[in-house]
């Protein structure tokens, strides 16, 4: 059974109608309707015009201790960083022109970096490349680049070792085909990825072998993990937003227009952000309610009714009830307060261990 809610009025922009549900639950998934309710603060980190420093920030990954968050800036073809405390960006890697180099900070070169995840310390920094069809990784102390998965033809092998990015890969090594988003599975210490083309979704060691956990039916975009190795999915030419447990079954745990990305913080509140409605999302204790944005684009801060997000890519969540977003509307790092709406994560035991998928 499932229960849906359309969302219209003055506030969103027409002709969008924003579609709203949840399905009765399993573990962990929310119930309940949407709400227009109180809504959380919004201000911006760093960037905000298309001069610079971003020019079209994607992915995001919070480091561990450095107080810093690292943008996938896909169309400057690098990857940046953002410090948390006053907004300061620096480039870590990337020469700001497209094509495959492995070197050192601005000495290397990507193509259209989308998705980034830190290993399991924050040593490195994965890299998924959306036209390079590969993975690398970043030595976050020194920015030197180095590859790990994948090659220049694209495919849907798995495989390992890495080999190298090369026109003709050998036998036995994996291959991607538009590879979206990566995140760090705690749980089984690997890598998850969306690749995009094949509609599948792969599993990755730090070493770069790669296996294939289930195939979706959409395109998957954003995807996150949780502590108990749960995998959510973003897919939004579904307006959906999928859960893969311990089987490898991709099951639906919310439709939202639109959904781009999806973070859980330690507690299970999942965030999603709407981008073509410009709104942020999270399972509250009533089910799926708009924790910030009007519905119209704009990069109004603060609290509602000037609250404003401009096609939401990206979030990520930070200490003290802080989310971090990748606005492509706005070219900008957003931050969004939210004390006193969303409950303080409390981090539960995880269950016994899963079948590995």
């Amino acid at each position: 059974m499932r229960r849906e809610v359309l969302v219209t009025g003055a506030a969103i922009a027409p002709p969008l109608m924003m579609v709203v549900s949840c399905i009765e639950p399993t573990p962990g998934q929310s119930t309940g309707k949407a709400q227009f309710g109180t809504k959380a603060s919004i201000s911006t980190l760093a960037g905000g015009t298309s001069t610079g420093p971003f020019r079209q920030p994607w992915g995001l990954a919070l480091h561990p201790t450095n107080n810093r968050v690292y943008v996938a800036d896909a169309l400057s073809h690098s990857i940046k960083s953002v410090s948390t405390g006053g907004g300061a960006v620096a480039t870590l890697a990337g020469s700001g022109t497209a094509g495959y180099l492995n070197g050192t900070g601005t000495g290397a070169r990507f193509n259209y970096p989308r998705g980034i995840a830190f290993d399991g310390t924050g040593t490195y920094l994965y890299v998924v490349e959306n036209y390079a069809n590969c993975v690398r990784k970043i030595l976050v102390s020194s920015g030197q680049v180095t590859h790990v998965a994948g090659s220049s033809t694209a495919g849907s092998a798995d495989g390992g070792p890495p080999g190298t990015w090369t026109a003709a890969p050998a036998a036995g090594v994996a291959q991607f085909s538009s590879p979206w988003d990566i995140a760090w599975d705690s749980y089984r210490s690997t890598f998850v990825i969306s690749d995009s083309a094949t509609r599948t979704i792969r599993r990755m060691t730090t070493a770069g072998a790669v296996s294939t956990i289930c195939t979706m039916t959409g395109v998957p975009r954003g995807l996150c993990t949780d502590t108990a190795g749960w995998i959510y999915v973003a897919v939004p030419n579904e307006n959906r937003v999928y859960s893969i447990g311990p089987g490898g079954a991709p099951t639906v745990r919310a439709n939202i227009t639109d959904p781009w990305d999806v973070t859980v913080d330690v507690a299970g509140t999942m965030f999603i952000p709407s981008g073509g409605t410009h709104t942020m999302h999270w399972s509250g204790g009533s089910g799926l309610q708009v924790l910030t944005g009007t519905g119209v684009p704009g990069m109004g801060g603060g609290a509602p009714p000037a609250a404003q997000l401009n096609d939401p890519k990206a979030v990520v969540v930070g200490p003290g009830n802080m989310l971090y977003v990748a606005e492509y509307g706005n070219y900008a790092v957003r931050k969004i307060d939210n004390t006193g709406i969303v409950p303080a994560p409390t981090p539960t035991p995880p269950p016994p261990t899963p079948t590995p998928t």
